[in-house]
């Protein structure tokens, strides 16, 4: 099964190449989807993805994987769940579908040298948000002890916005999404996500007085 997954994704990335192949020589990096930290913020790790790179990719990938799934076996022979059970059950191809409208994905973690307290972080990057677009604050949530989270909405679902914050580590976690998300589809995957076998999440543990294969060396 793992070699097929292998194979087709390989074929896709090959395939991949020529359409996310630059059609001009020139040089220079393309500017990631705006995210305002509130100031003092030292971004230590940053991930940006598009519809041009790797996102166009792992949504092209997601249709090719679901279909080599569905030629494997999702039980063994002693009629036990596998993996491809529970990779049947989310249903990629739904799962492409519902993130079918994303064209850009940023993620960053910030660190500060001083503290900011919970409230002040809401409103600093709440601040932020607004200079980015018409945005609509969805939640927020100060039982994130010790620390706030928040979620934001762009109108007409164009994109998405989050943050959490960790007072003591004085670190700051967040998220951009840019376009739309099929939100009822993604609360139906993850209910599903929720009732898989208890057997194809736990790691089989091995039994006291067991045997084991031996080792190649012996």
């Amino acid at each position: 099964m793992k070699t097929s997954v292998i194979i087709a994704i390989t074929i896709l990335i090959a395939a991949s190449a020529c359409f996310a192949a630059p059609t001009s020589t020139e040089g220079g990096l393309i500017p990631p989807p705006a995210i305002n930290i509130p100031y003092g913020g030292t971004v230590v790790t940053e991930i940006n993805i598009s519809d041009n790179d790797v996102l166009g990719i792992i949504k092209q990938a997601l249709p090719v994987i679901a279909n080599v799934m569905q030629s494997q076996p999702a039980q063994t022979q002693d009629g036990q769940p596998t993996a491809v059970f529970a990779a049947k059950s989310l249903d990629l191809q739904a799962f492409g579908q519902a993130i079918g409208g994303i064209t850009g994905i940023r993620f960053i973690i910030a660190k500060y040298e001083k503290q900011i307290s919970p409230s002040d972080m809401v409103k600093q990057f709440g601040d932020g948000v607004a200079k980015i677009g018409k945005f609509s604050k969805i939640a927020s949530d100060f039982a994130f002890v010790p620390g706030v989270a928040g979620i934001y909405a762009q109108e007409n679902n164009s994109g998405y916005m989050g943050f959490m914050y960790d007072y003591n580590g004085k670190v700051l976690y967040a998220l951009r999404i840019v376009g739309s998300v099929d939100i009822p589809k993604l609360i139906d995957l993850a209910t599903k996500c929720g009732s898989f076998p208890k057997q194809v999440i736990e790691c089989p543990q091995e039994q006291p007085g067991e045997e084991t294969a031996p080792s190649m060396s012996e």
